[in-house]
C-alpha cells in the first residue's frame, strides 16, 4: 500500500474523505479546477527552477526569474492531466489569471530575499527531492520542496517546505507533521538526521517569512509507528468492505471509514454530495468543493 503525507492527513482528518479520494475514487476521471490552488503551484514551480538553474548566481536572477513566469505556466502547469486551472465565473470570488499572476510576480523578489536573507543557498540543493521509502512493507511517500546544504553553514542540511499560506491562515492551515515526515523518509533513506526543518511563507516579508519546526528522532520513531498503524486500519477497512454489495457498502462505509464534517475539512472535499454529512453543505458546490476566497489552498 502507498501512503503519502497528504493521504496521511486526509485519513486523519475524515476517514470518509480518504475513502473517496484514495480507494473509490468516484470522480477520478473529471478534471478538478484547482484555480485556488494555482498561486502556490505557479510560485513553488518558480523556486524549484530557481534551484535547479541556481540562479542565485547570477545578477540577474530574479529579473530572469520574474520573466520565465507566463512559460512556466504554459510549459509546466496548463494541461496537468489531474488539474484544470479555470478563469472563475464574474460571479465567483475566486482569484482570476490575472489576481494571480501580478501576486507572483510580487512574490518572486520577496522569496528571494528571504532566501539570502536565511542563508538558504547551497552548491547541492535539490528541489522536489523524492523521500519515498519502503516501511513494513509499505511505500511511504513524500517529495520535499527544497533540500538545501547551506553555504554558510557547511554541513547543516536543512528541509524547506514553500507555502502560499497569507499570515491570517497561518496557525490553521500549517502542520508541523508535514516537515517531520520528511524528516523522517529522509533519515530511512539516507541514514542521517536533516540538521533543520523550516516552513517558507512566500506571501510574508524576510522578517516573518521562516517557521522553524523542532523535532527529535524519538517523535519519528513515534510517527513511523502511526503509520503503520493507519495503514492496517485502512487496509483492514478496504478488506471488509471489499466483499459487499455496493447497497450493503454504503451502509458499512461509515463503520470503517467515518465522516468527520468540520468546517476545513469540509470546504475543499469535492465529495460533500455522497457523504450527506458534508458541513454547512449549501456553501458546497454542486461537486462537494467549495470556492471560498478566504481560503488558501496551496501546494
Amino acid at each position: 500500500m502507498h501512503l503519502s503525507y497528504s493521504g496521511r492527513k486526509t485519513y486523519k482528518n475524515c476517514p470518509q474523505s480518504y475513502w473517496y479520494n484514495y480507494v473509490e475514487k468516484p470522480l477520478k476521471h473529471e478534471k478538478e479546477n484547482k484555480i485556488n490552488a494555482l498561486y502556490g503551484s505557479w510560485i513553488g514551480t518558480a523556486f524549484e527552477i530557481f534551484y535547479a538553474e541556481k540562479l542565485w548566481q547570477y545578477p540577474d536572477g530574479e529579473q530572469r526569474l520574474v520573466s520565465a513566469l507566463p512559460k512556466i505556466f504554459n510549459t509546466r502547469l496548463k494541461g496537468k492531466e489531474r488539474y484544470d486551472f479555470k478563469d472563475p465565473s464574474r460571479s465567483s470570488r475566486a482569484p482570476t489569471f490575472k489576481d494571480i499572476y501580478a501576486e507572483v510576480c510580487i512574490s518572486v523578489p520577496r522569496g528571494i530575499r528571504s532566501i539570502k536573507e536565511y542563508g538558504f543557498i547551497g552548491h547541492n540543493d535539490q528541489a522536489e527531492m523524492k523521500l519515498d521509502c519502503n516501511i513494513g512493507g509499505h511505500n511511504v511517500g513524500g517529495r520535499a520542496d527544497f533540500v538545501v546544504n547551506q553555504m554558510a553553514a557547511p554541513n547543516h542540511l536543512i528541509i524547506i517546505d514553500g507555502k502560499g499560506t497569507k499570515p491570517s491562515r497561518r496557525k490553521l492551515s500549517i502542520d508541523p507533521i508535514q516537515l517531520k515526515w520528511y524528516a523522517m523518509l529522509y533519515h530511512k533513506k539516507t541514514g542521517e538526521y536533516p540538521d533543520s526543518l523550516a516552513f517558507l511563507f512566500w506571501k510574508d516579508e524576510p522578517d516573518t517569512s521562516v517557521q522553524w519546526v523542532d523535532f527529535t528522532p524519538e517523535e519519528l520513531v513515534a510517527l513511523e509507528a502511526e503509520i503503520l498503524e493507519n495503514i492496517g486500519k485502512i487496509e483492514a477497512g478496504v478488506k471488509a468492505l471489499s466483499t459487499l454489495s455496493v447497497p450493503e457498502k454504503k451502509i458499512a462505509l461509515p463503520q470503517y471509514f467515518p465522516t468527520n464534517p468540520e468546517k476545513d475539512n469540509c470546504r475543499w472535499c469535492r465529495y460533500g454530495h455522497l457523504c450527506g454529512k458534508a458541513w454547512s453543505t449549501s456553501d458546497l458546490a454542486p461537486d462537494g468543493s467549495s470556492f471560498s476566497p478566504n481560503q488558501d489552498c496551496c501546494l
